[in-house]
């Protein structure tokens, strides 16, 4: 497929449901290691799912807390699905502590 983002996304993606994903990928994460994936440079949206919770943040790395993180720098829990705004061309890291299959179907604006 030569597109790299889904066709459309609806201006209230927040009310509306959005098509099946036409175009998806999928990062598969080992128990506690780090993976990175890079947005597409045109998708303004995406859908995440998993089959289970992972961790996420816009870095080149990420860990699963073990202690209190108080700083801002901790990645974002997501239990198995997620759906937001985010910038073209920028680099997530992903983990969990259990293995895990994380989809992500990236929608332009």
């Amino acid at each position: 497929m030569s597109t790299t983002t889904n066709p459309t996304v609806p201006a209230k993606v927040w009310s509306e449901s959005v098509e099946l994903p036409e175009y998806t990928d999928a990062k598969v994460l080992a128990a506690g290691v780090s993976g990175t994936y890079t947005t597409p440079t045109n998708c303004n949206w995406w859908l995440l799912s998993a089959d289970g919770g992972f961790y996420i943040k816009k870095a080149a790395s990420v860990a699963v807390p073990a202690i209190d993180v108080t700083d801002g720098t901790a990645g974002f829990y997501v239990p198995a699905g997620l759906q937001c705004r985010v910038a073209g061309g920028i680099q997530v890291a992903l983990i969990s502590a259990s293995n895990r299959v994380v989809t992500i179907a990236p929608y332009p604006a």
